[in-house]
Order: C-alpha cells, then structure tokens, then sequence
C-alpha cells in the first residue's frame, strides 16, 4: 500500500510519464489525508518493512547453514548504499550582491519580480534563487517562501498600496488596473515598510511592471550584473 502511495499519482517509468492514473491521485480529495503533499515520503515505510523482510531472510539463511549466501547478500546491500559524489546545481553569483552587502545604508531588498510562495500555492511571481541571494548581502527581503504562509499575511501584501501592485503585476495582470501613484509616494511607501533598495530582473519581469516601477519609484542605479540591476530608493519629498 505505501509503496503504490509512493509512486505518486500517476506512473512514470524511466523519467517518462506513461499515463497511468494511480490511487494516490483520490488522495487530494480526502479531508486531513490531502494535506500530505509529497506521496514519495511514503517509501520510508517501504524501506521499513524491506529492512525487516531482509533481516529475517537473513536469519533465516544462517539458520539452514547457508550464511556465506547470506554475508555475499548482505555485502551487496552495503555495496548499492555506498556513497558516491551527489550531483549538485551551481547557482550563479550576480556581482550585485556582493555590492549591495557592503553598501552602507541600512534597509531590505524588495526583488522585482516580486512573489510569494507557500506549500499550497503562490501569489506573484517567486525566484527561488533570491533565497540564496540572501545568504550573500544579508539583508531582510520582501516576499519569500515558508511552508504554512497565513492568509492574512496575503492579505496585507495584497491590500498595501505598493506592495500590492508589485505583487499583482509580478504574476502578469494589467497596467491599467493598478492605481497610479506618483513617484515621491511610492518611494515613501517603499521605505516606510524598510525596504532602501530594489533589484530588478530585467528578463523574468512583465512590461507592465518595469513601467509601474519607472511610474512610480524614485531609483537610483547602484550596479548591474547581466539582467539584474541594484537600484536605491530615492525618499520623496515627504522623506527628506
């Protein structure tokens, strides 16, 4: 049963997807058991119940005198969990970060595409790779990812009169139906919530947002690395 749970809801075969609907797909429409996202957790009870079947095939071996069948078994369990060198993905250090970890003025990062991202979902448009990002110039960023996001945290995102556009027109809705702000209260909205820089990908970004952002930011250009561009708002003239 939770070997057929583990393979998830539909069958893949050599890295293809064959078609084949299994019973895992009905999970999602059971109360308390669909909050279980990720079928493949379920081999760890595979691996369980393989551990006690191999154990007692073991003992079973020694006791009718075949244990050198069961040590040479027993050799090519260890033999297959050998480890060997992990294949890891090399993630691209944009020189902008480092740059911004030294810059002197306080504040966090709000990047553009800006998105939120929780196990259930996403609002606006989310690059994972900001999270690494982080770890270089240390600063607070808006947006992020957590497991368990609460509505109301959405809500306040969704409701703020900078935030809320940015994150709207991140995951590609309509210039015309964000409200217009002029440039010294986006600004000023921006750095009332602490955030002193902004970083744009130029590439991921929609239209509507970079003319959004050109509308109704004050940026000052600090550095650029391929589509990336560290911009620092500029306080409007209710900011000094």
């Amino acid at each position: 049963m939770f070997l057929i749970w583990a393979l998830g809801p539909f069958l893949v075969a050599f890295g293809r997807h064959v078609h084949v609907l299994l019973p895992a797909t009905l999970v999602r429409f059971m109360p308390i058991v669909s909050n279980a996202r990720i079928p493949g957790r379920a081999i760890v009870v595979v691996y369980l119940a393989a551990a006690v079947l191999a154990a007692c095939g073991f003992a079973a071996l020694r006791e009718r005198g075949r244990a050198t069948l069961a040590w040479l078994l027993f050799a090519a369990v260890v033999l297959d969990y050998a480890p060997r060198t992990a294949q890891v993905f090399h993630v691209e250090r944009p020189s902008i970060y480092d740059v911004l970890r030294t810059h002197p003025a306080p504040g966090g990062v709000c990047e553009l595409p800006l998105g939120l991202r929780d196990g259930f979902g996403e609002r606006g448009r989310f690059d994972s790779r900001v999270l690494f990002y982080q770890t270089i110039h240390r600063r607070p960023i808006a947006g992020g990812f957590v497991a368990r996001l609460p509505p109301r945290i959405v809500a306040a995102y969704d409701a703020d009169r900078i935030l809320g556009p940015l994150l709207r027109l991140s995951e590609g809705q309509p210039l015309a139906s964000e409200r217009t702000l002029e440039p010294s209260e986006g600004s000023d909205a921006l750095i009332a919530h602490g955030f002193r820089f902004v970083v744009i990908d130029r590439e991921l970004a929609p239209r509507d947002l970079l003319t959004f952002t050109d509308r109704a930011l004050k940026l000052r250009e600090i550095a650029r690395d391929g589509n990336r561009v560290l911009y620092e708002v500029a306080p409007g003239v209710n900011g000094g």
